[in-house]
């Protein structure tokens, strides 16, 4: 807004910050005094359209927001929860791997692997009904259901083998757990706990 400087009634309201009424037209002249006018209820400026009218945004375009209480930075949360996040790294049915992998995450292994596949510290590999592995496989937790030729090692978790595994090798284990049925042919070692 400009500053007016107003001579005549308008002077004499004190307002110097507004337009003087001279300036304004006719029509809004009538309701700027009358209670509860445009001028003097701002939100009956605003247009209003019918409810039939009203456009709302489609769903797909809503998202969550996280409250600001619930954000805390990477930096000041507990360890456990950096660490822990749940994650699944897939090795599906019909691939097959020939090399050496280090997974960040929990490693379910569907296809065929010949390598050596690691896991970071509190993570768990698991070779399904389907899968087959030849080499080296260690995790804090090794779950065997499929087939595994080589060294197993769940370095201070456990080791488990289910009912249909079959399994050829080392396997070095903190816990371990032989299901009724499974076929475990190998040398086996007990960390210290």
């Amino acid at each position: 807004m400009t500053l007016a400087t107003t001579t005549g009634p308008e002077a004499q309201s004190g307002s110097t910050l507004s337009p003087p009424l001279s300036r304004i037209p006719e029509i809004l002249k009538a309701d700027a005094t009358a209670p509860g006018s445009a001028l003097n209820n701002p939100t009956s400026l605003l247009p209003v359209a019918p409810d039939s009218q009203t456009q709302r945004p489609p769903a797909d375009h809503l998202r969550f927001v996280q409250r600001p209480a619930e954000i805390r930075p990477a930096a000041i949360q507990p360890a456990t929860e950096q660490l822990r996040e749940v994650r699944t790294c897939v090795l599906p049915k019909g691939l097959t791997f020939i090399g050496e992998a280090h997974y960040p995450c929990d490693v379910r292994i569907d296809g065929v692997v010949d390598g050596k596949v690691t896991a970071e510290p509190d993570r768990t590999i698991t070779v399904e009904k389907d899968g087959k592995f030849k080499g080296s496989l260690k995790a804090t937790n090794v779950r065997i259901e499929g087939e595994v030729d080589g060294e197993v090692s769940a370095t201070g978790g456990l080791a488990s083998f289910g009912p249909k595994s079959v399994c050829k090798g080392h396997i070095t284990y903190g816990r371990l757990t032989i299901a009724e049925g499974a076929d475990v042919e190998a040398s086996m070692k007990k960390l210290a706990a």
